[in-house]
């Protein structure tokens, strides 16, 4: 079992669930997670930003190469923001969700380099490094 796999693909899960977008204006703070973003189809690349953090870190619990859909949904909801809030300085701010989303995604990336948890010895098989459940 590769727990540097699955402690990322956990951290993930619980970032969907926290603040990716703060708003704050006069005295009044909102937060909104990526189950939010879900609800805004207006947004386009809000919303395929949010399906895709969402299925990379469901797949890392199976596979490390989720890190690949993770960073991808990461970055498109970066660019999302900044093209969307462009100019609103501290009215809209990236929340911990997106830190730790991106937190997530190089956890599970180096879970590949270096895969740890019971019964992971060097050299490393690909098996090893891809799959977050082996056996022995």
């Amino acid at each position: 079992m590769n727990v540097l796999c699955l402690l990322g693909a956990i951290i993930g899960v619980v970032a969907i669930f926290l603040a990716w977008l703060t708003m704050s204006a006069m005295g009044f703070s909102v937060d909104a997670d990526l189950t939010d973003a879900l609800d805004m189809p207006s947004s386009e690349l809000g919303y395929t930003a949010a399906i895709l953090f969402i299925v990379g870190s469901v797949m890392a619990f199976l596979t490390s190469i989720g890190f690949i859909i993770q960073l991808a949904g990461v970055a498109a909801w970066y660019v999302w923001y900044a093209d969307t809030y462009q100019g609103m300085g501290s009215v809209v701010d990236l929340g911990v969700g997106f830190y730790l989303g991106v937190v997530s995604a190089v956890i599970v990336l180096i879970s590949i380099v270096k895969p740890m948890g019971p019964g992971m010895k060097g050299p490393y098989t690909l098996k090893q490094r891809l799959m977050t459940f082996t056996r022995g």
